[in-house]
């Protein structure tokens, strides 16, 4: 049985994910649930980042990317990210890329 909706929230900070590994990730989520969101949180990212989250955006459906123009606490990022979406179920993640440790 698969779930109805889920909906998964990453945060970016200076680092992203690859297309490849967010296309693998909305995949394997597809498999398990009917109706997937991906919420990418780009807190505070540098332009480099942007860029690759706009990449990621066009180049996968079902993502989202929310842009705080300053680095916000996780805590308020994550809100943030569950707030741009009324969905039942979902994930959390600290950190979409590298581990930078607890913030």
């Amino acid at each position: 049985m698969k779930l109805t909706s889920l909906t998964a929230v990453f945060i970016a900070r200076d680092f992203c994910a690859s297309i490849e590994t967010v296309r693998a990730l909305a995949d394997a989520l597809a498999e398990r649930v009917v109706d997937v969101n991906i919420i990418i949180v780009a807190n505070g990212a540098g332009s480099v980042t942007a860029r690759t989250l706009n990449a990621l955006a066009s180049a996968i459906p079902d993502v989202t990317v929310l842009y705080l123009a300053t680095e916000q606490h996780d805590d308020v990022a994550r809100l943030l990210g569950l707030n741009s979406d009324r969905r039942l179920y979902f994930v959390l993640h600290a950190d979409f890329g590298r581990d930078r440790g607890s913030r």
